[in-house]
């Protein structure tokens, strides 16, 4: 799997489909404690749109050309996916020895993407969750939440507030 730029401001890369986010750093501390542990703001953020290579090891008839293709053919056909709005909840994520911090958000158009990437592929895919991961136990190492059983499995609601505004 090669890391490319995808149509737009879209990154391909490790797998994953995604869009960057800005996000006035102001309003985030350098460091949130949670729980007695110490977590770090990301350098980056970003949504992960779609994980590619869960279908690809999910669906061994499709390739990651074909994925890529029909994301391109949805971005030229229809209006953009774009970063609509943070909803307010945060979530803790663990998964073995890594922890982090997310931020469920909305992305226009999500659902018009994934029935038309059903349609296209002739697969049956969950919409992906989406989330901007703000904090990492462990510098910059996120951890995929990739369908609604990740959501309910790796992670749990967080009652602190952080709300920032994007750029």
């Amino acid at each position: 799997m090669k890391d490319m730029d995808i149509a737009g401001n879209y990154v391909y890369s490790k797998g994953y489909l995604f869009l960057p986010v800005s996000l006035k750093r102001d309003f985030l501390k350098e460091e949130f404690f949670y729980q007695g542990e110490r977590f770090f703001l990301k350098d980056e953020f970003h949504i992960s749109l779609l994980c590619v290579k869960n279908i690809l090891n999910e669906h061994l008839e499709i390739n990651e050309e074909r994925i890529l293709k029909a994301f391109c053919e949805f971005e030229n056909k229809n209006k953009s996916l774009s970063f609509y709005a943070l909803s307010g909840e945060l979530r803790l994520v663990k998964k073995g020895e890594r922890k982090s911090i997310i931020a469920l958000c909305q992305v226009s158009f999500l659902e018009e993407f994934f029935i038309f990437l059903r349609e296209r592929l002739g697969i049956q895919i969950d919409t992906q969750p989406t989330h901007i991961t703000l904090y990492t136990l462990q510098k910059n190492k996120g951890i995929g939440v990739n369908n609604q059983q990740d959501l309910e499995n790796l992670t749990s609601e967080i009652s602190s507030s952080i709300n920032p505004e994007r750029t």
